[in-house]
């Protein structure tokens, strides 16, 4: 689940139309300066950027901006920390999002649901805006399924919030495969939802239906 009870995610894909999926594909329109993406590793050294991504959204609250930089520092420890004592124990993954110049666009934070059966939570995404629009969450959501299935992982859960500033996130989910699972009515406050997204990552065990035959 989202550490805090807060609206975790926000790709900035725009609508779901014309985007392409998937880790092996290549938006076909990118921003200028940009002529591919790459999936690789958060180091400690990245948390400016980090921050400056989350904040330039313009769709996250402070509450949650600090809570994405907390994440951040409970896995590489604190800004003034040892950088070798980076990600034990935590239990969060960051993958980061990078142009060909190493600069980078955005990053998804992910790990294990404790006390599931190979189960994963998506616990962040964000895109700088100078990449949205053009397949860039699309990408790092498909590298981060790409990464969990050669884990053997069987389900992820992505949460967010049904404020209307989510609205293209939802979409975003949806558009990739994702079904909104559950909802919490009213979970963030009087008018906003707590949005529960689900996808399968490996195919749904057959069982034997009451007449005789096999259903999934």
């Amino acid at each position: 689940m989202a550490p805090d009870g807060r609206p975790p995610t926000n790709p900035g894909d725009g609508p779901p139309s014309g985007q392409e999926h998937g880790p092996s594909r290549r938006p076909q329109t990118r921003p200028a300066g940009v002529t591919a993406y790459q999936a690789g590793e958060i180091r400690i050294g990245h948390r400016e950027a980090i921050a400056d991504i989350v904040r330039a959204t313009g769709v996250f609250s402070v509450l949650e901006i600090a809570v994405a930089l907390e994440l951040f520092d409970t896995t590489y420890g604190p800004p003034s920390g040892p950088a070798d004592a980076a990600g034990e124990g935590s239990g969060y993954e960051f993958l980061g999002l990078f142009d060909t110049a190493g600069g980078l666009l955005g990053y998804a934070c992910f790990g294990p649901t404790p006390g599931t059966d190979r189960g994963y939570d998506l616990y962040w995404i964000a895109i700088a805006p100078q990449a949205q629009g053009a397949g860039a969450g699309s990408f790092l959501i498909g590298e981060v399924e790409r990464r969990l299935r050669e884990r053997n992982a069987r389900l992820v859960l992505a949460e967010t919030s049904s404020r209307g500033t989510y609205e293209p996130t939802r979409a975003f989910y949806v558009a990739r495969g994702y079904t909104e699972s559950a909802r919490v009515r009213a979970f963030y406050g009087p008018e906003d939802d707590r949005v529960l997204f689900t996808k399968r990552l490996q195919p749904a065990p057959r069982v034997r239906g009451s007449r005789g035959g096999e259903t999934r």
